[in-house]
């Protein structure tokens, strides 16, 4: 499904989507953005999930 897999870090969630919408408009790319949490952050998440 992928030729390639690039892990970006950017400074929030519209530098990372200004990027991807950049690349997608060359017409030959398309892109799939997911977003990564850190530990800390994990735990935050963790912490507020219904058991």
């Amino acid at each position: 499904q992928h030729d390639v897999v690039a892990a970006v870090e950017a400074n929030d969630d519209i530098a990372a989507t200004a990027l991807s919408l950049s690349v997608a408009s060359l017409g030959n790319v398309r892109t799939q953005t997911l977003k990564a949490f850190d530990a800390a952050d994990m735990s935050k998440i963790i912490g507020k999930m219904a058991v």
